[in-house]
């Protein structure tokens, strides 16, 4: 198998231009915060190697190698197969929102509650409250008829 045939590559080639190129669109939040790269993983067989045998084939579609602590570095104590909800969930821009006793992100209460994300997102960055964000059906033209003190 060609190394850029490997299902980890992209993935690999991606952490390291996030560490080591300011150029990439994720450097000012991994390379320019002094995140970096466990010396082991220069190679990428020898990275594909410790994934691998550390955390095994990937569970399935829409799971990717993640840093579980966002600050940390690239180690693989610090990396897990994640889904992009739980890669969301532990970012430091994440809108968390309690209702009803529960405290969750906007992506997951748009999932609980059926709701397209984007719209409680832009309920939320209109000031609605958290009930009627949470609680008010969308309109099937769209919401800029709908306005919010």
């Amino acid at each position: 198998m060609k190394v850029t045939e490997h299902p980890l590559y992209r993935r690999w080639t991606w952490m390291r231009q996030s560490v080591y190129n300011p150029n990439a669109p994720e450097y000012p939040k991994q390379g320019a915060r002094g995140v970096c790269i466990d010396p082991a993983f220069d190679n990428f067989w020898q990275f594909a190697g410790i994934v691998e045998t550390e955390l095994g084939p990937c569970p399935g579609p829409g799971y990717k190698l993640a840093r579980r602590d966002i600050h940390g570095n690239w180690t693989i104590k610090n990396m897990a197969w994640s889904t992009s909800l739980e890669v969301g969930a532990r970012l430091d821009e994440t809108i968390r929102v309690r209702y009803k006793g529960k405290t969750r992100h906007l992506k997951e209460w748009a999932r609980a509650l059926g709701y397209n994300y984007h719209t409680i997102v832009e309920r939320y960055h209109r000031g609605w409250s958290t009930r009627d964000m949470l609680t008010i059906p969308t309109l099937n033209t769209g919401e800029r008829r709908v306005k919010r003190a």
